[in-house]
């Protein structure tokens, strides 16, 4: 069970979720008008650490303000939570309008032959798959079981957190379990890439 934290320190915190967080999917600019595609997550959680966060909040509003800008952030990481039953059902990513289900597009599938969750899908709620981190919570906070995918996140305004979404924020994990998320978080995008195979040559 993934615990929420009762405190609440008024800005922006890592392990924070927030709800009904709009993602800026494309920008365009036709003839004089500028054309802006969004994108609603239900569920987002901040991936920033905790100490960057606490010195830009004291840069932008604390009693040294405005004397030490350098430690402003230009934006804050955050990553989409989708609930545990769009990501078994493959249609986490319908509002971006991927189609997910299509077995070309999905990387994990957790579904056998006859359409039951398997092996995979109890890996992942393990968080013994490396690219998910799964997280259920107690019946009293009110949210549904989700997953953060590590290939998905995105930036949000430090200022639009801080105060017009403020009221938007659910709760922030507990320091254990934010101390979790963000190793795994960082593990997953520390990993080497390796280059194809080359052909076997006949």
């Amino acid at each position: 069970m993934t615990r929420l934290c009762a405190e609440d320190f008024g800005r922006p915190c890592q392990g924070a979720i927030y709800r009904d967080i709009f993602y800026l999917d494309r920008v365009d600019l036709n003839d004089e008008y500028l054309i802006v595609q969004r994108v609603l997550f239900p569920y987002v959680c901040i991936l920033t650490q905790e100490c960057d966060l606490a010195f830009d909040y004291d840069a932008r509003w604390g009693e040294e303000s405005p004397a030490h800008y350098g430690k402003a952030l230009l934006s804050v990481l955050a990553a989409p939570l989708y609930t545990a039953d769009q990501l078994a059902s493959g249609s986490h990513l319908d509002r971006l309008k991927i189609p997910s289900r299509d077995a070309q597009f999905t990387c994990e599938k957790f579904t056998d032959k006859k359409g039951k969750l398997g092996r995979r899908w109890s890996w992942l709620k393990q968080n013994d798959n490396p690219r998910y981190h799964y997280m259920a919570f107690s019946r009293e906070s009110g949210l549904p079981a989700v997953v953060m995918d590590f290939k998905h996140y995105f930036t949000l305004s430090v200022e639009l957190l801080a105060t017009e979404w403020a009221d938007r924020r659910l709760g922030q994990l507990e320091d254990l379990e934010r101390a979790d998320l963000s190793q795994r978080f960082a593990s997953f995008l520390a990993r080497v890439g390796l280059p194809p195979s080359p052909a076997a040559e006949d």
